[in-house]
């Protein structure tokens, strides 16, 4: 009956009238010794929590050393490792190939100085020939170039300055023998440009031989388009090539022409070219300089008529950056020999495209027999 009363008072927690806890008799409990006690709900439910959790623990415990028991420190050791992250190989290889690109640029460096200081060597011995004098030492008279910086109108020279002359002529005979494809020689008066030319059947042969005949060499040698006639009087234009190397060698020192300033206008109007030959010495004045691209026609050879050929000089001075104070436009004419001198530019991306042109007109000539 009381159980009965209790089940139906079960949902009543507490006494309306006294506020008092009521306890039910299915939270009664009875101890080891037979006595009944009460238990809160509560404890009853954290006190199974604690036991399923510890059954728990038991289990997991046992599941490790089950665990431990089949596998070895061997086994753990042979188990795949985590992969390392890759970023730290990334940045090896990209040491490695900075490395051997530094590496290379050095071993070019090295390579184009030595090549450089060999060509340079080579050149100024063969020029030491040219201005060697009778006694086979270097000459103290005028050599050539003080020779030719005479005026026109006061060519007289003195017996020495004549000497001087033949010597000079045996002296390009001598060079001439240690090159069979000997043309010229050329030189431009206020710049470095002071070399043998030569000449054989194709514009290519000696873009990387020196005139020693030094092979896949960077400074080459200046030589005449093979189109030209070996002999200069029968040639209306000539047309000369050389690198433009950056310590000035070669033709180097005729971007000094394209500079726009002062020293540049001081060149244009005091410079000539000269071409020496067994015969006679050639002088050429500044007709026109500009830069342009190698698929411009300025070294054409082949003129059908006078007209051709007086419409190409026109062309070719339009295109000119300055006007001197000689007026140069008078010798536009169908009797006008031209020279040429062309050279890489070295100043963009597509430089092997770019050339400095210099054109000059012949002006005078001297024999020397």
């Amino acid at each position: 009956m009381l159980k009965k009363k209790a089940n139906q008072n079960k949902h009543k927690n507490y006494n309306t009238t006294t506020g008092h806890r009521v306890f039910l008799i299915e939270d009664m409990v009875t101890d080891n010794n037979g006595i009944e006690i009460i238990r809160d709900k509560k404890d009853t439910h954290q006190h199974t929590h604690n036991n399923t959790k510890k059954r728990d623990d038991i289990k997991s415990n046992n599941k490790s050393n089950n665990f431990n028991k089949h596998f070895s420190k061997e086994d753990f050791k042979r188990l795949p490792k985590k992969k390392k992250k890759r970023f730290g190989m990334v940045w090896f290889l990209f040491f490695i190939i900075f490395m051997a690109v530094f590496a290379y640029s050095i071993i070019m460096l090295i390579d184009w100085g030595i090549d450089s200081f060999a060509a340079k060597k080579e050149y100024e011995s063969i020029l030491s020939i040219l201005n060697r004098g009778k006694d086979g030492n270097q000459t103290t008279s005028r050599n050539l170039g003080e020779l030719l910086d005479i005026s026109e109108c006061d060519i007289d020279y003195a017996l020495d300055d004549i000497e001087n002359l033949n010597n000079i002529r045996q002296n390009l005979v001598t060079i001439s023998e240690l090159n069979d494809d000997f043309y010229s020689w050329v030189q431009i008066s206020n710049t470095n440009v002071d070399y043998p030319v030569v000449q054989t059947d194709n514009n290519s042969e000696y873009l990387s031989k020196t005139y020693g005949g030094r092979e896949n060499t960077k400074s080459g040698a200046i030589f005449a388009d093979y189109r030209c006639s070996k002999d200069i009087d029968n040639v209306k234009h000539l047309v000369l090539y050389g690198h433009n190397m950056t310590d000035r060698t070669m033709f180097g020192s005729l971007k000094d022409f394209f500079n726009h300033d002062d020293r540049a206008w001081k060149l244009y109007n005091e410079s000539t070219v000269r071409i020496y030959t067994l015969d006679a010495i050639y002088i050429y004045e500044p007709f026109s300089i500009y830069a342009t691209t190698k698929f411009d026609n300025y070294v054409k050879q082949d003129f059908a008529s006078e007209n051709e050929w007086i419409n190409f000089l026109i062309a070719i001075y339009d295109k000119g950056v300055y006007y001197g104070k000689k007026d140069m436009s008078s010798y536009i004419k169908a009797d006008t020999h031209l020279i040429t001198l062309s050279t890489c530019t070295n100043y963009s991306a597509n430089y092997s495209q770019q050339r400095f042109v210099l054109h000059a007109i012949l002006t005078n000539i001297i024999l020397l027999n």
